[in-house]
């Protein structure tokens, strides 16, 4: 099955590759490409400063079972759909990996951070809010880099997010066969 661009795909590339290539904005392009890389960088300091700082092994846990579900199910859907991205037909767009990584974790950590308990400065809601907006830039630089439709950075943050709630809302039972951390 070949997934093929929606006709608002088409209008919406055609759009940023008109803004994009305006002169002075070059710099934006560079900085899109600081916030795609970004994704790898936030996974790994997110596994980092929950393994090693908060101590809690469990959500570290959670946090990369919940990424190689994501990564594998993006790697499924993308073999399914066999869309091409926009300027390469031989590499496949459906949904986007940087999205759905992206708002797995801002799902997860978002959830993790309302479900805590407030201290005397409760910035819970505004970490959960920095994350979410953090994986919209993402999916917005996905489009401006013009590596995608905006259909695959939508699907992308669907899946990531439908992951990320399926993984919170079992979290129990996935801790319970986490006893050895």
């Amino acid at each position: 099955m070949v997934l093929m661009p929606l006709p608002i795909d088409k209008e919406l590339f055609h759009w940023v590759v008109a803004v994009s290539n305006q002169p002075g904005l070059e710099w934006l392009a560079f900085l899109f490409w600081i916030i795609t890389v970004s994704v790898i960088a936030v996974i790994l300091a997110a596994l980092y400063y929950y393994w090693r700082v908060a101590r809690d092994r469990k959500f570290t846990a959670l946090l990369a079972l919940g990424g190689i579900a994501t990564y594998a199910i993006t790697a499924a859907v993308k073999w399914l759909a066999q869309r091409p991205r926009p300027h390469m037909v031989d590499m496949l767009s459906f949904p986007s990996r940087h999205a759905s990584l992206a708002f797995l974790l801002a799902t997860l950590i978002g959830a993790y951070l309302l479900a805590s308990k407030p201290k005397k400065y409760d910035f819970r809601i505004l970490g959960a809010a920095l994350f979410f907006i953090w994986a919209i830039l993402v999916g917005f630089s996905r489009l401006w880099l013009e590596e995608h439709w905006m259909t695959d950075v939508i699907g992308g943050a669907v899946l990531g997010i439908i992951v990320g709630i399926l993984f919170w809302k079992c979290k129990n039972k996935i801790y319970k066969n986490l006893n050895w951390l």
